[in-house]
C-alpha cells in the first residue's frame, strides 16, 4: 500500500545516481520539489538535467538512491502503481510531441479517451476547449500540426498536458527553438499555468528568460552534482565565477 507524505516535498531525492556505461551523468543527487513551486535546472549541456526527470518518472532506471513522489519510493512501485503515480504528473517533450496526423482537437481528446477512459462527448469537447483557453489558442482547435507555429505547437504540447490535470508538471526544455518574444510568452504562460492550477513544476533550461521569468528556486547542475541551489537574486549576486558565467 501507498503512502502520502505529509510535508510540503512533492517530489523527494536521496543520493541519486545515473550511469551509461563508464559516464556517470547523475552522482548523488539529493533535492526536493516543494507544493507549488517552480523549480528551475540549469546547467550545461549533458550535465544532467533530462537525465534527473526521465529518472523522476522512471523513464530510465536510477543505478541507486531514492526517488519518492508525494512520499512514494517511485523506484519500488509495481507497475499498475506506476502507471497511477504517473497519470498525477505532466511531461511536456521539447518537440511537444504532437500527433502529426491528428488535428489539435483530436491530439487532446486522445489522452481522454485512451488514459481517463472518457466516454461523454459534451464532457470531451468542453475539457478540450477549457484546455485550449487556457493556453490563449481557442482557435486552433481543428488545425493540424504543420500548420501551428513552433510557439503554438509548444502551447498545444502544454495544453495536452494539462488535460489530465496533473499535480506536478515536468518541462524539459520549454523554449528550445523559439523566438525571443515566443520564449517569453512561453515563460509567462508556465506561470499563469502554475497560478490557476496550483502545480508544482521541475522547470528544465538553458534560457535565461526562463530563469528569470520562471523560477521560484534554482538548482545548477555541473558535471552531474549541484552546484549550487538558491533563488535566482541570491545567486545572481555569488561570489562563485561559474555561477555568474550563467546568470550575468
Amino acid at each position: 500500500m501507498t503512502t502520502t507524505s505529509s510535508t510540503s516535498d512533492v517530489i523527494k531525492t536521496t543520493g541519486l545516481r545515473k550511469s551509461f556505461g563508464e559516464q556517470v551523468v547523475l552522482k548523488d543527487i539529493s533535492f526536493s520539489l516543494r507544493e507549488k513551486e517552480n523549480l528551475v535546472v540549469l546547467g550545461k549541456s549533458g550535465s544532467g538535467k533530462s537525465v534527473l526527470i526521465k529518472c523522476i518518472v522512471r523513464l530510465l532506471v536510477p543505478d541507486s538512491g531514492q526517488i519518492e513522489v508525494f512520499g512514494n519510493d517511485i523506484t519500488s512501485l509495481d507497475s499498475e502503481a506506476l502507471n497511477a503515480m504517473r497519470k498525477r504528473i505532466g511531461f511536456l517533450f521539447q518537440s511537444a510531441a504532437l500527433y502529426d496526423s491528428m488535428s489539435v482537437r483530436q491530439n487532446l481528446e486522445f489522452p481522454l479517451r485512451r488514459v481517463k477512459k472518457m466516454k461523454d462527448r459534451k464532457l470531451i469537447t468542453q475539457k478540450v476547449e477549457e484546455v485550449l483557453l487556457n493556453v490563449n489558442l481557442e482557435d486552433a482547435i481543428d488545425k493540424m500540426p504543420s500548420q501551428l507555429s513552433g510557439g503554438m505547437k509548444k502551447r498545444i504540447g502544454l495544453a495536452r498536458t494539462l488535460i489530465m490535470d496533473p499535480e506536478i508538471i515536468l518541462y524539459d526544455e520549454p523554449t528550445t527553438g523559439l523566438d525571443p518574444i515566443s520564449s517569453i510568452e512561453i515563460c509567462e504562460l508556465i506561470n499563469e499555468i502554475q497560478k490557476k492550477y496550483k502545480s508544482a513544476s521541475i522547470i528544465i533550461t538553458h534560457d535565461h528568460n526562463v530563469v528569470k521569468i520562471t523560477s521560484t528556486r534554482l538548482l545548477m547542475l555541473r558535471e552531474g552534482v549541484i552546484h549550487a541551489e538558491g533563488k535566482y537574486e541570491e545567486l545572481k549576486n555569488s561570489d562563485d565565477k561559474w555561477v555568474q558565467s550563467f546568470l550575468n
